[in-house]
């Protein structure tokens, strides 16, 4: 089987679907599959004048690789990615979507009939990662009117190339079915594999100034990881008040609050930084980390924290390393009555059961979900 996967970037570590992609790509490619990988809209590859594209692709010896700066114009674009069809004779061409990837405005109008002009012997394959803007709370009229105009392009997107539908969560299955494009379900694995750890957790308690010998106990201090982006609507006060409130019903000592990766705008950094070091607990920002010591720090952490609406939280990369690394992660927003899908036993919303829930988590043995989301890949491709 061959397999070509269109993506708007693939700039390793700068982007999580072109991460995405790419291990994705690298599973199959070591079942026997032979994958292609293309980017259509990468603002990390300087403008090119001229692409020498036509070489043939080796289907024996590695992944095919070719990054298409999006300085290069659209026709021409869609011209090497034809040449690329027709060399490579690919069965499946999967698109992996995201609408702020294809055009910066999120409005991607010319891609529904660009992709549809190609030509071969290949059926479509449609990874909705993103879908429109506008239907929660909060939003203005302008950025609910962009949200319609999202929605449309994702239909003509659908009904253009009439191809195999999946989305990661039950929040975006739902919106796609109700516009009259059902999706099946597929999982989202973790970028950051579970590698042999480089530190232990008193290694981590005494970088962070706080006394080593304290894990010893048999009630030591927890030590929470805020993985990936901090959403500017989630309420640090509220979630490292009630954290400290349990912490102290269990006479355990301050816990430790670390945050890892590129968390979005200082301010909400410097937000979480007050809150941990206003209630007494020890705080660490890292920031970006090779995988490998992303995956060490949290392998000695006792949960996770998750800043994004439940309904959604099966979309991020970020929670799905946590969960991979056995961490339960508490989710610092809630709404009623969503479906959380996978995964939702190891999730602690702040409610009711809060105080109690986070006090009978216990972490679970890490195992990665790559080869398990490929395998539902491949079984969706063949059924």
């Amino acid at each position: 089987m061959n397999i070509l996967f269109i993506t708007p970037s693939l700039e390793p570590g700068k982007d999580g679907v072109g991460d995405y992609t790419l291990r994705l790509a690298g599973a199959l490619w070591e079942k026997g599959i032979h994958v292609f990988c293309i980017s259509l809209a990468d603002r990390y590859v300087p403008p090119k004048t001229e692409l020498d594209f036509r070489a043939p692709f080796v289907k024996s010896d590695a992944l095919g690789i070719l990054r298409l700066s999006a300085d290069i114009p659209w026709k021409k674009r869609i011209l090497i990615l034809q040449a690329i069809i027709d060399d490579f004779c690919p069965d499946w061409v999967s698109l992996q979507y995201v609408p702020y990837g294809f055009d910066q405005r999120g409005l991607p109008f010319g891609l529904p009939k660009r992709l549809s002009l190609l030509r071969g012997d290949f059926q479509w394959h449609l990874m909705f990662h993103e879908l429109w803007i506008g239907e929660e709370p909060g939003y203005s009229t302008l950025q609910k009117v962009i949200g319609w105009l999202q929605k449309m392009i994702v239909r003509k997107l659908a009904s253009a190339i009439r191809g195999r539908l999946h989305t990661s969560n039950p929040t975006y299955q739902s919106r796609l079915r109700k516009a009259g494009c059902p999706a099946g379900m597929l999982p989202i694995f973790s970028n950051i594999p579970v590698a042999s750890p480089l530190f232990s957790r008193r290694d981590v308690l005494k970088e962070a100034g706080m006394d080593p010998d304290l894990h010893q106990a048999g009630f030591g201090p927890w030590i929470f990881v805020l993985f990936g982006a901090i959403h500017p609507e989630w309420d640090a006060e509220t979630l490292v008040g009630r954290i400290d409130y349990v912490r102290k019903k269990a006479d355990r000592p301050s816990p430790l609050f670390i945050l890892i990766g590129r968390n979005g705008r200082e301010v909400l950094r410097h937000r979480v930084a007050e809150e941990c070091k206003g209630h007494g607990w020890g705080f660490l920002e890292k920031g970006e980390l090779p995988t490998v010591l992303i995956s060490s720090y949290l392998q000695s952490a006792d949960f996770g924290i998750a800043t994004s609406p439940l309904s959604l939280i099966q979309k991020s990369g970020s929670v799905a390393a946590m969960l991979e690394h056995g961490l339960p992660v508490v989710v610092g927003r809630f709404e009623k009555a969503v479906e959380a899908g996978e995964g939702s036993k190891r999730l602690i919303p702040i409610d009711a059961s809060f105080e109690n829930n986070l006090l009978m988590a216990k972490k679970d043995v890490p195992r990665g979900g790559l080869d398990a989301v490929t395998e539902k890949f491949l079984q969706s491709l063949t059924s």
